[in-house]
């Protein structure tokens, strides 16, 4: 208790699991670069975590070495298997690896509060819930271009500098 009391204070109604049982989310590349401007542009956190390693949504660390978490649920999902439209899920930090991107830790919020976000999966969800469509069509090859075969390594020039299988 003498350590409870040095690190959160003398009043046991202020204190706080989570103040001490924190998560610092550390970017896989540039998290633990040893330069603290990049660290900072790159790391998140700490972030107040509930829970503990023996229960759901388990959280991990090592006692001997403090409180500070090394291990959560990375996602949660919860999949309805009578209607998968009912499904729900969530992401540890958000839908981008881009750190500077919106979407880089949109989702710590959530996560931290155990909220989590439809899963649209029919097609018909899947409709109702796009926000844009994007359509990826390959480039159609030059006019007579025959196809290149595995061992075939020769190309020739389309019209517009385009380099295609030799004809």
């Amino acid at each position: 208790m003498t350590d409870t009391v040095s690190l959160q204070g003398d009043d046991p109604a202020s204190w706080r699991w989570g103040a001490l049982h924190n998560l610092t989310l550390e970017h896989g590349t540039l998290g633990a670069s040893g330069i603290a401007l990049i660290e900072a542009l790159f790391n998140r956190g700490p972030i107040d975590t509930a829970g503990g390693s023996g229960i759901v949504n388990a959280t991990g660390w090592t006692p001997s070495e403090g409180f500070e978490v090394t291990w959560v649920p990375s996602m949660r999902q919860v999949v309805d298997l009578a209607d998968f439209d009912n499904s729900s899920w969530v992401n540890l930090t958000g839908n981008s690896g881009h750190a500077f991107n919106p979407n880089y830790e949109d989702q710590v919020d959530a996560w931290q509060s155990a909220a989590q976000f439809p899963w649209a999966w029919s097609a018909e969800a899947v409709d109702q819930s796009q926000e844009a469509t994007l359509t990826l069509t390959p480039p159609t090859p030059c006019a007579g271009a025959r196809r290149r075969s595995l061992t075939d390594q020769t190309t020739a020039r389309c019209a517009g500098g385009r380099r295609s299988p030799a004809a």
